[in-house]
């Protein structure tokens, strides 16, 4: 069937501080993650859901199973035996259902058994992304849906 969404512009690739308390952001959000976890509240102002680009680059000590979890819909995507060497990029392109490091490598396959697709809700959605161990800085952006003319 055909996609009946209109995206809304490109992908915003800007980055933007995000505070303490949050505000309603639709463009890309720079988190920086340790062996804990930090969770942010991100607005889907769209029509339909959207799907995230997650771009996670790990830190000077790199990181270990990196995971990124919608905690509003209760979906995540988790990595297991992944480890990130300081400075690896990874990206998770959930609408392209891809996850690649450093632009090269396919690394799907690390994908726990529990680990879903999932989109921003329409609304406020919380993510939470985090690491099993190390450090990194996670970027997420999306591109609204808008459905008409």
């Amino acid at each position: 069937c055909t996609d009946p969404a209109w995206r809304y512009g490109p992908r915003q690739e800007s980055l933007a501080t995000v505070p303490a308390g949050g505000w309603t952001i639709t463009w890309t959000i720079p988190w920086t993650i340790t062996t804990s976890s930090v969770s942010q509240v991100v607005t889907n102002n769209g029509d339909l859901e959207a799907y995230p680009y997650v771009t996670i680059t790990a830190g000077a000590s790199g990181c270990s199973n990196p995971y990124i979890e919608n905690v509003t819909s209760g979906k995540a995507f988790r990595f297991y035996g992944l480890t990130l060497a300081a400075n690896d990029v990874l990206v998770i392109d959930f609408d392209a259902r891809t996850a690649v490091l450093n632009g090269v490598t396919n690394v799907i396959g690390y994908r726990t058994f529990d680990s879903s697709i999932w989109t921003l809700l329409q609304g406020a959605n919380t993510v939470k992304i985090g690491a099993d161990s190390g450090s990194a800085t996670a970027k997420l952006s999306f591109a609204p849906q808008l459905v008409g003319v």
